[in-house]
């Protein structure tokens, strides 16, 4: 079956909140896919969840903190948070979770839960879920959001790769890059003495 979204687990006590609405569509290429947010007293949890295609050629270690610090920021101002800290990474291979804690206009402790992951089609699925008292509704936020067809994430461009490979792995790369020159070199050489002939290459 396709990635779902699993609801958040609440008592009954929690109503829709229809003050706090989706998150508006920031690119084309992103879409809405999960929206719930709901509220008891001056208690509330959401969850939002989008999927976008992952752009040709990045990885997921790239894409991954830039969405992560989306999503917790979507959750901060949905919620009304502050003095939000980024928390402990967590990475099953198929998903990539973030929790980060901050406090709600009351006072109260208050939980963000950012998760990433990959459909077998290779586009982005992700998803924030928050708490402004965890004491209320920590466990919720925390539940497993995305079930489903998950896949590991595709691998980068080749050119990508080779770019990561010079910013991770600088001494190697410099060897390469050399030879690389050479070759590129010689085969600029080799074509222009075949187009104008050996006596117009040396001027």
């Amino acid at each position: 079956m396709p990635v779902s979204i699993q609801p958040l687990a609440l008592d009954q006590g929690f109503v829709a909140n229809s003050r706090i609405t989706a998150p508006a569509t920031t690119s084309m290429d992103l879409r809405a896919i999960a929206f719930e947010a709901r509220s008891r007293g001056e208690d509330t949890a959401l969850v939002a969840c989008f999927t976008a295609p992952l752009p040709h050629g990045f990885s997921r270690d790239e894409v991954a903190p830039l969405a992560l610090d989306a999503l917790r920021d979507t959750g901060v101002r949905k919620l009304g948070l502050r003095d939000v800290a980024n928390g402990s990474v967590v990475d099953s291979g198929l998903v990539i979770r973030r929790v980060d804690s901050g406090r709600s206009a009351t006072g109260d402790t208050a939980t963000l839960v950012s998760d990433l992951g990959f459909t077998r089609d290779g586009d982005l699925v992700a998803c924030v879920s928050g708490c402004s008292n965890d004491a209320a509704c920590k466990d919720a936020v925390q539940a497993t959001r995305m079930i489903g067809e998950l896949a590991p994430p595709p691998p980068p461009g080749l050119m990508l790769s080779a770019l990561l490979g010079v910013v991770h792995h600088p001494e190697s790369s410099a060897v390469w890059a050399v030879g690389a020159a050479l070759v590129v070199s010689a085969l600029a050489v080799h074509f222009r003495r075949r187009r104008y002939g050996s006596r117009h290459f040396f001027v």
